[in-house]
């Protein structure tokens, strides 16, 4: 938007619309970090489940191992 005379109205309007325009930006680079901070959040908590369900399986092969010792 142009401005020529910050006192005339339409360009009082321009002022305050670039004003919000920036924060609208703003808040929309802050969304984005956090939604990059969330999804790297749930990439660690699907590793850290990985790792569990890992151990799980471990866990059971030496149970079954152990049934077929005692058979």
């Amino acid at each position: 938007l142009k401005i020529t005379n910050p006192n005339d109205p339409s360009d009082k309007l321009a002022i305050q619309i670039e004003k919000e325009e920036e924060q609208a930006i703003e808040e929309l680079k802050q969304l984005e970090t956090l939604q990059k901070e969330e999804k790297k959040k749930i990439e660690e908590i699907e590793e850290e489940k990985k790792k569990h369900e890992t151990n799980l399986m471990a866990i059971d092969k030496k149970v079954i191992e152990k049934k077929n010792e005692l058979k």
